[in-house]
């Protein structure tokens, strides 16, 4: 049922099963992290960890950008803002 929605309403299924599979992973990594360092700011010390960070804030940002770029309506000018 889930996967039909998805389909019907465009979502991006392989994006998903990456996601579940990939979440799984990261979350027993950090689990690990914490157990080793007890401190989460640890992660943000190494710099392969900061890249990645950067890239999916990078990607998020420039998806919803490019979403509300696309819904904002296009001006329309009129005659008097031309000068004609």
């Amino acid at each position: 049922v889930v996967g039909w929605a998805m389909v019907r309403y465009h979502y991006p299924v392989a994006a998903v099963v990456v996601g579940l599979l990939l979440g799984g992973l990261l979350e027993q990594n950090l689990i690990r992290t914490w157990q080793i360092s007890r401190d989460l700011g640890y992660v943000l010390e190494r710099p392969g960890a900061v890249l990645i960070f950067a890239l999916m804030f990078l990607s998020i940002g420039l998806t919803a950008f490019s979403r509300w770029r696309r819904k904002r309506p296009l001006a329309v000018l009129t005659t008097d803002e031309i000068g004609s």
